[in-house]
């Protein structure tokens, strides 16, 4: 079996370096496959070799592929996604989290629609129902025909709120600091709505805020701000904020900061460090690696549009829509459902679970991965058995022992030391009280193979393995 350490992504895929040369490489690699992802993670440590090469390749291969061959065939693939290296009692730490580091941002935010506020003294006026602030111009907000265009929403000092759509201004004391107010935007019925400021009891404003119909609650956002030279290096991480009521120039900002702060994978303090008041102590350098699948990019792009289709076209579209990921087999299901995208954009990982969830309209289950060349594959869930517990090995039909880094999840497995291997009446090969979905596939090397059964069980299988395959 070989490890090998191969350019990035956004680069060639040609190999840099055979990591299973290195020690701590062979007696600590492990990785899983999920039967919801496909090829999903993996890690590695990296010990007992210069310090200087250890800070190297925490300084070059954050993002590089990493893949495992066996029998000629690679059997898991990768990206190099967290470095942790602790040098000195202190730990540091790169990332290709979303969270931690995205080089493309867009800033969703409620758009308030406040246009203006209070100026001076308010009252409310009963005879005809107004409002009044001696400070303020309503011509501005007025509607003298059709639906109101503007709403005034006004906070009373004990604690309650009055609202009204408005009509036409007049004039009190000053020119216009008098308007109209309704309960339905079509002016059709004086008055207020929420608390009667009018009493009994009166109320007493304290403040208030003129509101655009149209406006009111709409989400809008900054649009998308990248740093080219980041996407260039890494791959393109989009990342979307959400806010409140903000103002343009506000989100734009935050857009900024975020771009600022989280553009580049930064090296960062983590952990607690721990120091010595003696001189010159040092300690050994460890760096431990961390390895996504490449189902992990499925996560780092949204769609920003809802779509309607049929299952299998709208995971098709999604897949396409990655700048790694593509559409490989996609099983065709018929089944009309849709794809979400408003208000607020979804990560392309989202909505591709969300899909496989539904199953079909028949009722039966899906899986998904990304695997072999950053393909993605989506089908029905299997019916019957393909491997067998015996004696705490996996075994195939024939009952030869299963080669651990071929093994997928997403399959069934019948025990032959069950008690019953019954089918129940009107039930199903998966309804065997001796057969069990595989959800969860994790190998560690150099031949331990751990099958994680639908319902969290867990089970760890004895190896036999022919020299050659480690």
């Amino acid at each position: 079996m070989n490890l090998m350490l191969n350019q990035p992504l956004v680069s060639s895929y040609q190999m840099v370096r055979n990591l299973w040369n290195i020690p701590s490489v062979r007696a600590t690699w492990t990785r899983i496959t999920s039967s919801n992802g496909g090829y999903l993670a993996g890690s590695f440590t990296i010990a007992n070799i210069a310090a200087s090469d250890i800070k190297d390749f925490s300084n070059r291969f954050l993002g590089y592929m990493v893949t495992e061959r066996a029998y000629g065939t690679t059997t898991w693939e990768g990206i190099i996604y967290r470095m942790t290296i602790t040098l000195d009692g202190v730990e540091y730490t790169r990332t290709l989290e979303p969270n931690m580091f995205h080089n493309r941002v867009n800033v969703y935010y409620s758009n308030a629609a406040i246009v203006d506020q209070e100026q001076l003294v308010l009252s409310y006026l009963a005879a005809p129902l107004r409002f009044q602030d001696t400070g303020q111009d309503f011509s501005a907000w007025e509607t003298l025909v059709g639906d109101a265009l503007y709403r005034i929403q006004v906070s009373n000092t004990n604690g309650t709120t009055s609202w009204a759509y408005l009509g036409a201004s007049s004039t009190v004391l000053n020119p216009n600091d008098t308007v109209a107010v309704y309960q339905d935007e079509a002016r059709a019925t004086p008055g207020w709505n929420d608390a009667d400021p009018i009493g009994p009891p009166a109320l007493t404003a304290i403040s208030y805020q003129v509101v655009e119909v149209l406006l009111d609650g709409q989400r809008l956002n900054t649009g998308w701000a990248e740093i080219a030279d980041s996407e260039a290096v890494n791959g393109t991480l989009e990342y979307v904020v959400s806010l409140g009521g903000a103002t343009a120039a506000a989100a734009t900002a935050l857009r900024a900061r975020h771009l600022n702060e989280y553009g580049w994978p930064r090296s960062r303090m983590s952990g607690g460090a721990q120091f010595s008041a003696e001189v010159n102590v040092t300690g050994g350098a460890t760096l431990t690696v961390q390895v996504a699948g490449l189902v992990a990019t499925t996560f780092w792009t949204y769609r920003t549009a809802t779509r309607v289709a049929n299952i299998g076209a709208l995971i098709t579209g999604l897949a396409n829509d990655c700048e790694f990921v593509t559409a490989g087999a996609i099983t065709a299901n018929a089944t009309l459902s849709i794809s979400d995208a408003f208000p607020m954009p979804q990560r392309i990982g989202d909505l591709i679970q969300e899909l496989v969830d539904q199953g079909d309209a028949a009722g039966n289950a899906y899986q998904w991965g990304v695997y072999n060349g950053a393909l993605l594959e989506y089908e029905a869930q299997p019916t019957t058995a393909r491997y067998f517990i015996h004696r705490r090995r996996l075994v195939d039909a024939s009952g030869q022992i299963v080669v651990p880094q071929l093994v997928r999840p997403g399959i069934l497995v019948q025990s032959r030391n069950a008690p019953s291997g019954l089918v129940p009446v009107g039930g199903a090969a998966i309804d065997r009280p001796d057969t069990a979905y595989v959800t969860e596939v994790e190998f560690s090397a150099p031949s331990t193979l751990r099958l994680t059964l639908r319902g969290g069980e867990e089970i760890v299988l004895e190896q036999q393995i022919q020299a050659g395959i480690v």
